[in-house]
């Protein structure tokens, strides 16, 4: 229902539906188009255009310029009535102008960035921190953009000036993860059409390149890894958290977060150390064995105040941060050049070459079980993975096993 009449405050204030009607326009006879909506609970000045140059035949576009609250006067709301239809009037679309700006508030990089980050964690996902730092580290230059700006020649040029520094994985981290946050824009957000870096993949080796690559990591001897358990003696926390890492393979962010709270007693009597799911990068519980080696471990970490943590930093009692010296310092000490995950690799390595079933060592190092494996089998193995521990323990402390207990040990823990 729509009635003629000047706007003014009086009308505005008096304005109400006729009975058994749910919406009538009051439109105004000084400006054409210009008009207060009425509805059962609310009243909205409106301006109704068509886009210039296209005639009757256009469909209409309404345009909200407020409420009787946000514009307090009838002759405020003309005037910017007056100024829309003047925006009309010069070839200006005011409703498509304003949901572009909608998006483009949407679409702001650095927010955008945000949001993801609120998402990721809300999907319970590990090293969200990691993630988002490499991410905004590489965006640095783009964080006040609209994403819809930012083209692919961009992009692979800071791909390109991180690699030019030698950092090559950083490069391809850095692409890949920022690959995978605008895949996000482009399907979760909607702000996307199209992924600038979907065509932009990691180079293939050439065959030249494949016989000069190394292969990554290592497995330490046997010569190696009593180095390293004589060398962790020390009493430092940098020492015994190698320690903890070279009994239990963990990795090294999951050793830095255990804490007295995820010690279990089960049935038996028998201790187990559970690193909780919160913290892994399968993002399954991980059950540790505490063999007497890792307890004895263990008993050595002071009780900290402050920290429940076994391998606190001894600056602030949180997690050890500046990986990098502390190890470089160990490494020097010990006189063995070998990384943290090269630990996990010698555990590995070590199992298998004690006669653990493959299977079984995998599990020691809580690896996600593929395919129809994962989905079906529900076994955890839990005593054969807690006697492929202890036989490790008992190698790694005594630097060798007699081939007799090996084979019996082996087949205690085979499936």
């Amino acid at each position: 229902m729509t009635t003629k009449i000047k706007l003014t405050d009086a009308v505005v204030s008096n304005a109400a539906l006729p009975e058994g009607k749910s919406e009538i326009v009051f439109w105004d006879t000084e400006v054409t188009g210009f008009g207060l909506r009425v509805r059962t609970k609310s009243k909205t000045w409106i301006v109704y255009y068509r886009p210039a140059g296209l005639g009757r035949s256009a469909t209409a576009k309404r345009f909200k310029l407020g409420t009787p609250e946000t514009i307090s006067t009838a002759t405020e709301a003309r005037r910017q009535a007056r100024d829309i239809m003047g925006r009309v009037a010069r070839g200006e679309d005011p409703v498509a102008d304003r949901a572009e700006s909608k998006r483009a508030a949407k679409a702001r990089v650095s927010d955008l960035i945000n949001d993801y980050e609120t998402h990721q964690i809300a999907r319970g996902r590990t090293k969200v921190s990691n993630v988002l730092s490499v991410i905004r580290r590489g965006m640095r230059p783009f964080l006040d953009r609209d994403v819809r700006s930012l083209t692919a020649a961009e992009l692979v040029e800071v791909i390109d000036k991180i690699a030019a520094k030698g950092h090559a994985g950083a490069a391809n981290d850095f692409r890949a993860r920022c690959r995978a946050f605008l895949s996000w824009c482009r399907d979760s957000k909607k702000v996307l059409a199209a992924n600038p870096l979907m065509e932009h993949r990691r180079e293939r080796p050439t065959r030249v390149q494949k016989l000069q690559r190394e292969e990554p990591g290592r497995a330490l001897n046997n010569d190696e890894i009593q180095a390293v358990w004589a060398a962790t003696e020390k009493s430092a926390v940098y020492s015994r958290l190698i320690r903890f890492v070279l009994l239990t393979g963990c990795r090294r962010t999951e050793a830095s977060m255990v804490s007295r709270s995820m010690m279990e007693t089960e049935d038996g009597g028998h201790r187990s150390l559970v690193i909780p799911k919160a913290i892994t990068k399968s993002g399954r519980d991980h059950r540790l064995a505490v063999t007497p080696q890792l307890a004895a471990l263990l008993a050595r970490c002071p009780q900290d105040a402050l920290s429940d943590l076994f391998f606190p930093s001894s600056r602030t009692g949180g997690p050890i941060k500046g990986w990098s010296k502390l190890h470089a310092s160990f490494v020097s000490d010990c006189g063995v050049k070998f990384g943290l995950h090269d630990l996990r690799r010698t555990l590995k390595t070590g199992l298998d070459a004690l006669g653990v079933d493959s299977d079984i060592s995998e599990r020691c190092l809580n690896h996600t079980r593929q395919g129809l494996e994962g989905i079906y089998n529900k076994n955890n193995a839990t005593e054969e993975v807690s006697a492929a521990f202890h036989l490790w323990a008992e190698f790694v402390a005594a630097g060798t096993v007699n081939p007799a207990q090996a084979s019996g040990a082996a087949s205690e823990v085979a499936v």
